[in-house]
């Protein structure tokens, strides 16, 4: 075969394969609608008083989740993605107050901001200083201190490096941050004085975010325990459906004994919707967990 033979297989292959997925459309409609529909008895159900609680309602749709789920190429499993973000979404549009996480945002007094006697902690707590209203530092002895700081009440804010752009996620601070059920707010890269590379520092609180803003890029984490071959493929398929780009993934080996991973990825959700895609976490995975919500500047 020919060059211009294998260019005519190709044209004609691309052909046929155009008209057969405008084929695929109308029925792939169809199921979209059937969850807009669904989701709409379902909000009706709720202001009836039938279910209050998301988990409840995964209890009632899962017949037909089961069946979906009994035997889903990666085809189906994108396929079966996209209808139940159609559910979400209306859900959402139809009861926001079941996917709505309010915090505490009365204006306080400035605190200080924990930190480490190093450049690297003065020159994140600059980037920082208008989130903070220009407070004073605390200077503390260890990496453990600045934690224990914000969650005594002794600072408002902390500031910690959570990954080195050479070495990657620093998880023993994230791990700090959990132990002390900390939120980051924002984050920061720092470069080397050499340019080589570059430390994201984050600023956290405990109970009151910062109540000034600055312009940045939307992130969110989220946590899952790798316990089937299409967990992952469904999350990014959710994420992707809803907006959002990865920016990292991790895959952390299971602390106690099991084989298996915790999948830790970042996305980027400044062009996506974030809400959407939490409320395609709460309706139908949830085992996977958003860790953090932050803006990076």
């Amino acid at each position: 075969m020919n060059a211009t033979e294998l260019r005519g297989a190709i044209q004609t292959a691309g052909e046929n394969l155009s008209r057969w997925r405008r084929g695929l459309r109308p029925e792939a409609e169809l199921c979209r609608l059937q969850y807009t529909a669904l989701a709409q008895y379902a909000a009706a159900a709720f202001r009836a008083g039938t279910w209050r609680e998301i988990s409840e309602l995964r209890t009632y749709l899962s017949p037909l989740l089961a069946a979906e789920e009994a035997s889903r190429s990666p085809l189906e499993l994108a396929l079966y993605t996209e209808e139940r973000l159609a559910l979400a979404g209306e859900l959402l549009a139809l009861l926001p107050e079941l996917f709505s996480e309010s915090e505490a945002t009365e204006a306080l007094a400035p605190g200080p901001v924990a930190v480490l006697d190093n450049p690297f902690f003065t020159a994140a707590a600059k980037r920082f200083a208008l989130l903070t209203e220009e407070a004073p530092t605390l200077v503390v002895p260890a990496f453990a201190d600045v934690c224990e700081a914000v969650a005594q009440a002794n600072a408002r804010f902390g500031i910690l490096p959570l990954e080195d752009s050479a070495d990657g996620k620093l998880l023993h601070f994230y791990e700090q941050l959990d132990r002390y059920e900390l939120h980051v707010s924002h984050t920061t890269d720092v470069p080397y004085p050499d340019g080589t590379k570059t430390i994201r520092f984050a600023l956290f609180y405990r109970s009151h975010p910062p109540t000034a803003s600055l312009p940045g890029e939307g992130m969110l984490e989220c946590s899952q325990f790798g316990e089937n071959r299409g967990g992952l493929v469904e999350l990014l398929n959710a994420a992707l459906g809803a907006g959002l780009s990865l920016r990292r993934l991790d895959a952390i080996p299971a602390p106690y004994g099991t084989d298996g991973f915790f999948y830790r990825p970042i996305f980027r959700t400044s062009e996506g919707d974030a809400h959407l895609f939490e409320a395609y976490l709460a309706c139908f995975m949830p085992r996977t967990t958003v860790t953090a919500r932050y803006v990076h500047i």
